[in-house]
């Protein structure tokens, strides 16, 4: 299968504001790529690397947090939902309003 090309502009709104962008979609169906294409392609252009685009504007972006998806385990004594938002806080509290924040399957 070939690679289908998309768009996507994910933009913070007005100036100091933080934005909030919400992909939905069916299983399978390229929301977790989606994110991941879009924090490869703003680490790519912060880093001066080619960039696999037409065209590409990427602000400043401080810090990029990723929390794709959290698994129980026998040696914690949390559950998969709070161990979720215990990660979740930690990228609130440490991010600013130029943070890319990539959060993928929460609370499953």
């Amino acid at each position: 299968q070939t690679f289908v090309p998309n768009s996507i502009a994910l933009d913070s709104g007005s100036q100091g504001s933080a934005g909030l962008t919400i992909i939905t979609g069916a299983n399978f169906s390229g929301k977790s790529v989606c994110m991941k294409q879009a924090a490869l392609i703003a680490f790519m252009a912060h880093i001066g690397s080619w960039v696999p685009a037409k065209s590409c504007q990427v602000g400043l972006i401080d810090r990029i947090f990723s929390r794709v998806q959290s698994r129980e385990s026998c040696t914690t004594a949390s559950s998969s939902f709070a161990i979720d938002l215990s990660q979740v806080a930690m990228m609130l509290r440490n991010s600013t309003p130029r943070s890319l924040l990539l959060i993928d399957e929460f609370g499953k």
